[in-house]
């Protein structure tokens, strides 16, 4: 193998290990994103549950 030969084999192994890198940090960025997400909306639906059975309980409170 001659220099230039060596210098492409490089260049080429670093262009795609970059571009493996550059994907599993975008994987990584999709999960943690997709996680927070789904907490926020879970914590929203619990809220909005809550304060549901508190306007039931006051509605129920008027009509006694």
């Amino acid at each position: 193998m001659n220099r230039e030969e060596l210098k492409a084999a490089i260049k080429d192994a670093y262009e795609q290990a970059y571009h493996e890198g550059f994907a599993d940090a975008c994987d990584a960025i999709t999960l943690s994103l997709t996680e927070y997400v789904t907490s926020v909306v879970t914590k929203l639906k619990e809220r909005t549950q809550e304060a549901k059975a508190e306007v039931i309980e006051d509605m129920e409170g008027l009509c006694d």
